[in-house]
């Protein structure tokens, strides 16, 4: 049997007339409260490899090469970024694109010159297995969680690309890159915290 109260919306308390909104800047109070969590999560997990790497002996890590190359290059593609998102408020569509195409090709030569550097990190760690796994099993967590952060923010980064293309952006439409560029910047600081961690551990 059905229930005319529910079946009809006015009845039922809600009228279908009513054109339901997400309140303006939700999306990036959501964009915060996510970065805050993956603050806590890479926090703690370096400040353990910090306690377990102050308590093992006989393992000197050197910071390879390429780790140093791809820090520059991250630096950059993040000021490229930064200097899209501005671009775009400002109405100067040109350069916002031209910004947001160069941040993305850093961001892929930031990978392809960092993989093997922190292969060679993860091998430098590889001597601590046998006489403490725990801190192998840390520098492992951190090297994956970061490339997979990595890769989730090259992924939105080329959705963003190919919409800027189309002229789907503009200075009233700009909140998706904005909350990009937070995003960006935030793997930017993640990673030269890790990598400032490192340097200083040795």
């Amino acid at each position: 049997m059905t229930n005319e109260a529910t079946d009809n919306p006015r009845q039922s308390g809600f009228d279908a007339d009513v054109d339901f909104q997400t309140p303006p800047g939700t999306g990036t109070f959501g964009m915060m409260l996510f970065l805050m969590s993956l603050t806590m999560l890479f926090a703690a997990s370096l400040i353990a490899y910090g306690i377990i790497r102050s308590r093992v002996e006989g393992i000197d890590v050197a910071l390879p090469l390429p780790l140093w190359f791809s820090t520059g290059v991250l630096v950059v593609s993040s000021a490229f970024l930064h200097y899209a998102v501005l671009s775009l408020r400002a109405g100067h569509l040109k350069a916002f694109k031209l910004g947001l195409l160069l941040a993305f090709l850093l961001g892929v030569a930031f990978c392809a010159i960092q993989a093997p550097g922190l292969y060679a990190l993860v091998a430098q760690h590889e001597a601590a297995r046998e006489g403490n796994v725990y801190l192998f099993a840390l520098i492992v967590f951190l090297v994956v969680v970061h490339g997979l952060h990595v890769i989730g923010g090259l992924l939105p980064m080329a959705v963003v690309l190919r919409k800027a293309f189309s002229e789907h952006y503009g200075p009233d439409n700009s909140e998706p890159v904005r909350r990009l560029t937070m995003y960006w910047h935030f793997l930017d600081g993640v990673w030269v915290v890790m990598f400032s961690t490192f340097l200083v551990l040795g």
